[in-house]
């Protein structure tokens, strides 16, 4: 995948990949424009990140779809939606693979790692 384009706008930036001869827009907000959105609204966030991973501690809200998972179940995922991992690397991989499915998702960089504020615990039972 080559990057050949990177231009920032407001609240994010676009990334531009070509994957398969196909263009590949991606937007791009850091985690404190996600602290923000959260105190105001409430955005839909899925956690790509593996279930042991999103057990041990995720953002409030954030619903698990795990990259491993994301080709069964894309379709649960709508335009808008944030995405977020543990440092943005693989939810950047999210969101480019989403592209080309016709879903326009923004990756959270910084992850979880990143984040200020309390974490939530899923049960293990």
């Amino acid at each position: 995948m080559e990057i050949i384009n990177l231009t920032y706008i407001p609240l994010g930036v676009y990334n531009y990949y070509k994957s398969n001869n196909q263009e590949v827009k991606m937007q791009t907000i850091d985690i404190s424009e996600l602290e923000l959105l959260t105190e105001s609204e409430n955005p839909v966030i899925v956690d790509v990140r593996e279930d042991f991973e999103y057990n041990s501690g995720h953002v409030p809200n954030a619903k698990n779809i795990p990259l491993s998972q994301l080709e069964e179940r894309y379709a649960e995922i709508t335009d808008g939606t944030y995405l977020i991992c543990q440092s943005g690397a693989r939810s950047a991989r999210a969101c480019q693979y989403l592209s080309t499915k016709g879903i326009d998702t923004i990756n959270i960089s910084g992850g979880t790692i990143a984040w200020n504020g309390p974490l939530e615990f899923t049960d293990r039972l």
